[in-house]
């Protein structure tokens, strides 16, 4: 029997209220960590730790306060005092954000993806499968029905998927290729059954309380590359809270660099954004500290229609907008962009991101957003890539020459962001 996806209390925030620096923190480059230092003194500023991270080369002071101005200034105030003192030099100092894995609203309901509907016993799986190369058009989509040009409508009765449309256990589709993600943590659920799927600690329905509906994240992303790359190895890290999905740029950072030294393609359905505009220090150092065979799969948030004073949908997301990044926007399947999307110069592709169908605790569920159309981008590369012959960086080129994959490269259309 399927379970209904509890629903969360109360309206979300909007993703700038979200999507926030931590009062009272700073990250620093810890080459100019004895520099900045002295200069916090000199602006009678003190803290009340010092952590460093030698793998990302940066250094997070916790407990800091100023005897004058807000904590948030402090970057600004250090550059203009080295501005002047450093014949013009800049140390590599920023706030510290959080990130979150449901970005955004997607739709009407106070969910970060547009809420989750149930969607029958059976979740919709993978046909065609055949050798290490998915075929044009074998992928089924996520069902979606009643779409009418770029806005989603109410998708009626979900369709079952029978057994006969799971892959295969010997499916050896994505085999040799590891997969890792960062998101909530997992919960056992059986579309892991016969998978190579690993993660620190698996939580189970009924025993873990499941606050909200953002609680059943990972487990449907995973779920969702699964269906695509069904012999794939994954490796899960449940660094965001399950509840609200949200963690600290250093905890996400630190875990980029850990999955990096044994990942060939890296899922991240997450995102953060900085009230500047100027990519996230933490994400983007952990991002370049990965080695170079690790493709980075993103999430390009959903904030394309925000009401956010803060935001717009050009604003930037971090991961995704970095350089070298696969930032992933979302589109129905007549390849029309969904309102949501970020319609801006940094996203790379867009794949089908409505209706998505994919395991949820408890059952299957139909969701809606950008973090699902990443998981197939994911799922595809995976599927395509042949390990010692086919990079995943080659196979996502290849998937974005299939036109049966679902997945498309965008073109941005807008101004010039100089002009």
């Amino acid at each position: 029997m399927t379970e209904t996806p509890e629903q969360p209390n109360g309206q979300t925030l909007p993703l700038a209220a979200e999507l926030k620096p931590l009062p009272d923190e700073l990250i620093v480059d810890s080459d100019d960590l004895v520099v900045v230092l002295d200069a916090l003194r000199e602006l009678k500023t003190e803290w009340a730790e010092v952590v460093e991270d030698t793998r990302l080369g940066l250094a997070r002071l916790t407990g800091v306060a100023c005897s004058t101005g807000e904590v948030a200034d402090l970057p600004g105030r250090l550059r203009a005092v080295f501005a002047t003192s450093a014949g013009g030099w800049q140390p590599e100092v920023d706030l510290h954000w959080s990130t979150l894995g449901s970005i955004g609203s997607a739709g009407s309901k106070p969910m970060g993806a547009g809420g989750i509907e149930p969607a029958g016993s059976k979740p919709m799986g993978t046909v065609g499968i055949a050798g290490s190369k998915p075929m044009s058009g074998g992928v089924i989509g996520p069902i979606a029905i009643g779409t009418e040009g770029s806005k989603p409508m109410t998708a009626g009765d979900p369709m079952d998927a029978g057994p006969a449309d799971q892959p295969a256990a010997d499916a050896v589709t994505g085999a040799g290729v590891a997969v890792a993600m960062i998101d909530t943590p997992l919960f056992r659920h059986p579309v892991f059954t016969g998978r190579d799927v690993s993660t620190r600690e698996w939580h189970t329905k009924g025993t873990t309380t499941l606050l909200t509906n953002r609680a059943g994240h990972g487990t449907f992303v995973c779920s969702v590359i699964l269906a695509h790359a069904p012999a794939a190895r994954i490796e899960a890290d449940g660094a965001l809270d399950g509840a609200t999905s949200e963690a600290t740029e250093w905890e996400v950072a630190q875990e980029i660099v850990r999955l990096g030294d044994r990942a060939d393609i890296l899922n991240l359905s997450l995102a953060s954004h900085t009230l500047d505009g100027a990519p996230s220090l933490v994400l983007r150092r952990a991002v370049d500290r990965l080695p170079r065979r690790v493709l980075v799969i993103a999430a390009a948030g959903n904030h394309g229609e925000t009401e956010d004073p803060l935001l717009t949908g050009t604003t930037p997301m971090w991961p995704a907008a970095l350089p070298g990044v696969v930032a992933v926007g979302a589109m129905d399947r007549d390849g029309i962009r969904l309102p949501f999307s970020p319609d801006a110069p940094w996203v790379s592709c867009q794949a089908v991101g409505f209706e998505v169908r994919g395991a949820y605790p408890g059952g299957w569920a139909k969701w809606t957003g950008t973090s699902f159309a990443a998981a197939r981008v994911t799922g595809m590369v995976a599927a395509w890539t042949v390990p010692g012959r086919v990079s995943p960086a080659e196979a996502f080129e290849l998937v974005l020459d299939d036109p049966g994959s679902g997945v498309e490269r965008y073109h941005w259309t807008g101004p010039n962001p100089g002009q």
